[in-house]
């Protein structure tokens, strides 16, 4: 069973076939749907250039690599808790790092943001970390 629901979980698209495909990810490769509509996902997911403000769905696991470089992200809320190989995140408007992934199994990436710290990244990161 997941931890207690996130104050923003009314804010997240709840995972539907029609609304994944919008964002160019495939609904058969969605393994995992939790009561707290957290997602895991097999594959890789590609978020990026997409003039996003908010990451569109909250995320659990994610077995590829993770892509929501070159937005207008402010935050890392509703990123997956582990990404299985790369996560990107650079040039974007983030300021924290607070809602990072805990497990990268690849590289993170989270530069050409306004950073103020690293406060926040990952407790396991398995390849480099670029900031």
């Amino acid at each position: 069973m997941k931890k207690a629901v996130s104050k923003r979980q009314t804010e997240y698209l709840i995972p539907s076939p029609k609304n994944i495909k919008e964002f160019g990810l495939d609904p058969s490769k969605i393994s995992e749907v939790y009561d707290d509509w957290s997602i895991d996902y097999d594959g890789d997911v590609d978020l990026s250039k997409r003039n996003l403000e908010e990451i569109p769905f909250k995320f659990n696991k994610v077995s590829g690599d993770f892509n929501c470089e070159d937005n207008q992200l402010t935050s890392l809320e509703g990123s997956p808790q582990e990404v299985g190989r790369d996560f990107w995140c650079h040039e974007n408007q983030l300021t924290s790092l607070e809602g990072a992934p805990q497990e990268v199994g690849g590289s993170f990436d989270c530069s050409g943001n306004q950073l103020t710290s690293l406060k926040g990244k990952p407790e396991y990161i398995g390849g480099k970390i670029y900031s």
